[in-house]
Parts: C-alpha cells; sequence; structure tokens
C-alpha cells in the first residue's frame, strides 16, 4: 500500500484508485472462505475519483441529450436538412469557443462547470430558431434589414441572460463560479455567431417550409394557435402550480448531501467509520470569533448557556465546545507561578522515577507536559496548545 501511495503524485486520481482496488481484489482472492475480508476506500483521491467521472459522465450525457433534442425538434418543425446542420455546427463550434475563452480566462475547468453546455446549447438554439423563423416569414428580404429586425430583440435578451449567470459567477463555490461565468460568455458569443453567421447562410442555403399562408409554419394545427386556446392554456398551469404550492410548501435543504453522486461508495465508507466513532449524525458547526482570547471565552460561555437552554427544551440532544481547551489569559496568569515551580522540581523528580525502576518510556507524557510548561513560564504572551499532541 505504501508503494501505492508514493506514486499517488505521479498518476491521476482515478488511475491510482483503480491501482489500489485492483490490488485488494487481488488481495481478497488469496482467501478461500465464503465471506473474504471486506475493503472499503475513502479519503480524498476516492472521493475525486469517484466523483469527478460521475459529473464527466453525466455532463457529456446532458450535452449530447440538449444537441439532441435540439436537433430532433428542429427536424419535427421544420423537415430541413440544410439548416438543421448549419445549427448544429455553429452550436457545436459556440461550445468549443467557449471552453477555449473560459480555459483562457478562469484557468482549469472543473466538472461541475460542464453543466454549461447544455444550458448553452438550448439557449443557443433558441436565437437561431428566432432567425429561422423570422426567414421563413419573409425569404424574400434582405441579411441587412432581418439582422436590423431581430438584433435588438436577441441582443437585449443575450445580455439580460448573460448578466444573470455572470452574477451566478459571484457564487463561493468554484463550479458554480465557473458555470455562470461560461454560460455568460458563451450566451454572448452565441448571439454574434448566430447574427453574423447563421443568419447569412439562411438566405443563401436555406429554404422556406410549406406554409398555410399566414407566415406560419404547418407543424401545429391552427387551432392551437388561437388566443383564447393559448390563454386558457396558460390559466391552466398557472392554477396548477398555485395548487399544488397550497397543498405542498416547498422545503430548503440546506446540507450538502444532495451535491454527491447518488451511488457513492467512499461516502459510504466514510458514514460507516463515522457511526461507529460517533457523535457525527446531524452535526451543526457553532463558529465563534472575537478579537482577543478573552472575548471568545466569554462568548463560549454565553454560548454553553444558550445550549444548556436548548438540551433542556429538547432542541439539541447535546453539544461539545472546546471551552477546556480554549486559553484564558486571567487563570494562566495565575497558574504561570505554580507552572514555573513545578518545572524548577521536576528534574530531580524524574531522576528518582528512574532510579525505582521506570523506563525513560514509561515518562514520556511527563516530560512532554512539563516541556509545555518551561515553554508557558518563559513568556509572557498568552499560551495556546502547540504540542504534537494537542495540534492532533
Amino acid at each position: 500500500m505504501r508503494r501505492h501511495l508514493s506514486r499517488a503524485k505521479g498518476f491521476g486520481h482515478r488511475r491510482w484508485v483503480a491501482e489500489v482496488e485492483a490490488a485488494v481484489r487481488a488481495w481478497q482472492g488469496q482467501f478461500t472462505a465464503s465471506d473474504p475480508p471486506v475493503v472499503r476506500l475513502s479519503g480524498t483521491p476516492a472521493f475525486v475519483a469517484r466523483t469527478g467521472s460521475g459529473l464527466m459522465r453525466d455532463m457529456l450525457t446532458a450535452c449530447l441529450g440538449t444537441l439532441g433534442l435540439v436537433a430532433g425538434l428542429f427536424w419535427l418543425a421544420y423537415r430541413k436538412w440544410s439548416p438543421l446542420i448549419w445549427l448544429v455546427s455553429l452550436l457545436v463550434l459556440i461550445l468549443l469557443a467557449t471552453v477555449a475563452a473560459g480555459s483562457l480566462i478562469l484557468g482549469p475547468l472543473n466538472a461541475v462547470s460542464l453543466g454549461f453546455a447544455a444550458i448553452l446549447l438550448g439557449l443557443a438554439a433558441d436565437y437561431g430558431l428566432i432567425l429561422y423563423q423570422e426567414h421563413i416569414c419573409h425569404p424574400l428580404r434582405p441579411v441587412a434589414r432581418l439582422r436590423r429586425e431581430t438584433a435588438p430583440s436577441i441582443l437585449w435578451a443575450a445580455g439580460t441572460t448573460a448578466g444573470a449567470f455572470f452574477w451566478v459567477g459571484r457564487s463561493s463555490l468554484p463550479g458554480l463560479t465557473q458555470l455562470g461565468m461560461l454560460v455568460g460568455i458563451g450566451i454572448l458569443m452565441a448571439a454574434g455567431v448566430m447574427l453574423a453567421v447563421f443568419l447569412p447562410v439562411l438566405t443563401r442555403r436555406a429554404g422556406a417550409p410549406a406554409e398555410d399562408g399566414t407566415g406560419r409554419s404547418v407543424w401545429l394545427p391552427p387551432r392551437m394557435m388561437r388566443p383564447v386556446t393559448l390563454w386558457s392554456v396558460t390559466w391552466l398551469v398557472a392554477a396548477c402550480a398555485v395548487a399544488v404550492l397550497l397543498f405542498r410548501q416547498p422545503a430548503w435543504d440546506y446540507s450538502t448531501r444532495n451535491l454527491g453522486p447518488r451511488v457513492n461508495p467512499p461516502q459510504a465508507a466514510l458514514d460507516e467509520i463515522q457511526s461507529e466513532i460517533g457523535g457525527f449524525e446531524d452535526a451543526l458547526w457553532l463558529m465563534l470569533s472575537g478579537d482577543d482570547e478573552r472575548q471568545v471565552a466569554a462568548r463560549l460561555a454565553h454560548s454553553a448557556n444558550l445550549l444548556d437552554d436548548a438540551v433542556g427544551r429538547g432542541v439539541l440532544t447535546g453539544y461539545q465546545l472546546p471551552t477546556a481547551l480554549w486559553p484564558h489569559p486571567d487563570f494562566q496568569n495565575a497558574n504561570r507561578r505554580l507552572a514555573r515551580q513545578l518545572t524548577e522540581s521536576y528534574p530531580p523528580a524524574r531522576q528518582a522515577a528512574l532510579d525505582a525502576g521506570f523506563a525513560p518510556s514509561a515518562l514520556r507524557l511527563t516530560d512532554e507536559m512539563v516541556a509545555a510548561w518551561r515553554d508557558f513560564v518563559g513568556t509572557d504572551k498568552v499560551a495556546r496548545p502547540s504540542r504534537p499532541g494537542a495540534l492532533w
């Protein structure tokens, strides 16, 4: 196992975890019993390997699914191969250009940010559909006029949508930051590419589909386009939404459990370890700050009173505060004189213990404790736990 650990830096997490799993399977194969030892992997490499590969697969599936959905709906509506091929080609070009620009601006891209691809493809396809619909409604209009009529709406929509995603880019989570920035950059690129490239291509290569004489494509029945039908569907959807909200209010989950994959063996191993240790189920963290040690100590004492009351009312099952470990300047000043006396009298006491037959290793804990006292009495500053045991 040490050989694998020493080589971890030279391999990717996925390859290293795969090597460890292969070594474990080979070791388990040496047992003839029907129930071989169970070995589970956890820790950063296992989490990265499992979560990273899962996210990459999910994001690529979402991207390809969105592209297929866009192409299928376009074909269903217009039944034209030439504009469909150009639309898909430009969508892929916009996606690649956005990834290149994002890598140049943001550096390495994480797996979460790849979710921008599905969002970007859907939004960019909308701009292309608007242009194509305008073209088939007015097939004889020149490019300059079509661009002049459609550019304001497309650019305003792209600007407001990109601005919203740029605000998402201000998130404290790196994955959401990159996702927001990539979608914002891609939307602006998509609007420019569709107006500059897709529109001229339409006027030269794409023919107009069959029409019903009103400038609308006939893939929807005319009765479905009546204002009464549209308003009826709108009010029906609104009524259903209100009924659902009245029946069941939305609940918010502020935990990070839903940010991981559904099947996560490293997390299952960690949960089992924490369950065996105890004290990790539904734990909440309390963060305290202060200008100095005295202020933090006072806030710890006040928090203890509040938490005692919460436990008494049944709100909490229990709590743990580092009150015993936190330094109290007043207590330390009172104990400094006694600590100096103990450190000065320790050498003869230690020698007496050795003469009585105690081994030096038996006095190791006492040696460390006295050494900490010696450091404590050698300064007037507030002492904090700094020995290896306290750091652990």
